[in-house]
């Protein structure tokens, strides 16, 4: 493989993406869409008592297949092939790219992750729109899921990847692509992450510990496209704990319109290739503290992991030659 390795340090959060590992547990195969739908995300989040924090983005997905890609803007205002907030797309089953573009060094940052959904987005709505707009949640014949929550940094790859809630879904039709509605349900604990890198379990006091609904999204409207039947409008809120012992209070509200769909545009390849200007780290070969590895690649293709490990084990064996701590 034709790449450039370097150790570069992790700095900011970039980005966040993922894929889902899709499998069909229907009678019959559904069928793959290809299609484009836009539109926009808002998100009113409880910041305290008194303060709601509200965020628009405009967004556009890209569906192809088991295939996917999601771009937000910064508002409606701010739309431009670069001058977009966050991507993340779909490389394979359980690996996504989180994308970033830096305006003032003018380059596009990457960042390869082991998720199955995108988590906790950095634009705080592309979680929502890959939970009800991208057709990647499979339910059993009884309509049961189990899903990362995607709502919560705690299933965040460095924190808990392997957090999981058990969760109840209803499609909009007998082709089980796109969700009616989805209800994520806590089983009475939550994740402790602890500084050097251990996750514990916690259970809640009475009687949260019994379990409790905690997150539920909704499609109000729908509209049919080429025969697909695919939302149109969607509502969803993310519940926390309320002050007196027992009640809940609404932490935070999604609401999902789409303007368009379209066809994928003929040549529309997913996923993307990366091009040789795009710099590119990869969250599964950490090299040290805060520290990943680091690409130029020149052969179109997306870095396997065995090649980030040896990029790592390169570095180290330089700084052993230099008399250079390891990182």
């Amino acid at each position: 493989m034709a790449c450039e390795g370097t150790i570069v340090s992790r700095g900011r959060f970039w980005l966040l993406l993922a894929g889902f590992a899709t499998t069909i547990t229907a009678a019959q195969t559904p069928p793959q869409p290809s299609l484009q739908i836009y539109g926009f995300a808002t998100k009113r989040h409880r910041i305290s008592q008194f303060i709601t924090q509200t965020n628009t983005r405009p967004f556009t997905v890209a569906v192809s297949g088991s295939n996917w890609w999601i771009t937000t803007y910064p508002s409606p205002n701010e739309i431009s092939e670069t001058n977009f907030h966050w991507q993340v797309l779909s490389i394979s089953n359980g690996l996504l790219a989180q994308c970033y573009y830096a305006p003032n060094v003018r380059l596009l940052f990457a960042t390869l992750k082991p998720l199955v959904a995108p988590v906790a987005c950095n634009d705080g709505v592309s979680e929502f729109v890959w939970l009800m707009l991208i057709p990647s949640v499979k339910a059993d014949t009884n309509n049961k899921a189990i899903l990362p929550p995607v709502y919560s940094p705690s299933a965040e790859f460095g924190i808990n990847p392997d957090l999981r809630n058990n969760c109840e879904v209803e499609y909009l039709d007998q082709s089980r692509l796109w969700l009616r509605q989805v209800r994520f349900f806590n089983d009475g604990t939550l994740n402790s992450h602890d500084p050097n890198g251990t996750n514990r379990t916690v259970r809640l006091p009475e009687p949260y510990n019994r379990g409790f609904l905690e997150a539920r999204f909704e499609t109000l409207a729908s509209t049919n496209w080429n025969s697909l039947t695919i939302p149109s409008r969607v509502v969803g809120e993310v519940l926390g704990l309320g002050p007196r012992p027992g009640s809940f209070r609404i932490n935070s509200t999604i609401e999902l319109e789409v303007a368009g769909i379209q066809p994928l545009p003929a040549g529309f390849t997913l996923p993307p290739l990366p091009t040789s200007d795009l710099a590119l780290t990869d969250a599964r070969a950490p090299a040290g503290k805060n520290q990943v590895v680091g690409f130029r690649v020149h052969d179109g293709q997306w870095p396997s992991l065995e090649f980030s490990h040896q990029v790592v084990e390169e570095d180290k064996r330089k700084r052993r030659e230099l008399g250079l701590p390891l990182r």
